[in-house]
């Protein structure tokens, strides 16, 4: 009897335990949405990643811009952290990214950062609704800034 209520404690403490660990790295605002206030949001492509004073260090090709200004590469880093967001070198993504605020002039254009709040999702697990409503959305504000009205 005392073994079985030692390994009910033992249960408990690991679950426990494993909980606190998974709780540690989620997220406590909403998810993202294609409305979401991302500076830039892109489908690329991680040609590189390095390591630098610990902050992960990404190179992304961009295959196609959502939001933000034109580009065809930019930077994306991670801060340090027990949560740390890792990319896959060749794999592309859908990626909510925000400006670094710590650089300033063209150090800051093509800087961005991505954390375990940003979304950063394999491009084949994004639904064509949704990369549908941000091309939609892309081309409606396409056309405010122009003044060229698009239809369907």
């Amino acid at each position: 009897m005392m073994g079985l209520r030692n390994l009910s404690l033992v249960v408990a403490v690991l679950t426990s335990l494993a909980a606190s660990e998974a709780g540690a790295c989620g997220c406590t605002v909403m998810p993202h949405s294609p409305l979401d206030g991302s500076n830039i949001v892109v489908h690329g492509r991680v040609l590189n990643a390095a390591e630098v004073d610990g902050t992960h260090v990404y190179e992304i090709e961009v295959r196609e811009m959502f939001q933000g200004f034109s580009r065809t590469r930019l930077s994306v880093y991670s801060p340090p952290s027990s949560c740390q967001t890792r990319l896959e070198v060749g794999a592309e993504y859908l990626l909510h990214a925000y400006v670094r605020n710590e650089l300033s002039g063209e150090d800051r254009r093509d800087s961005f950062y991505i954390d375990v709040c940003t979304r950063r999702t394999p491009i084949a697990e994004v639904s064509r609704p949704e990369l549908e409503t941000l091309r939609r959305r892309r081309a409606i504000q396409a056309s405010n800034a122009t003044g060229i009205t698009f239809s369907r």
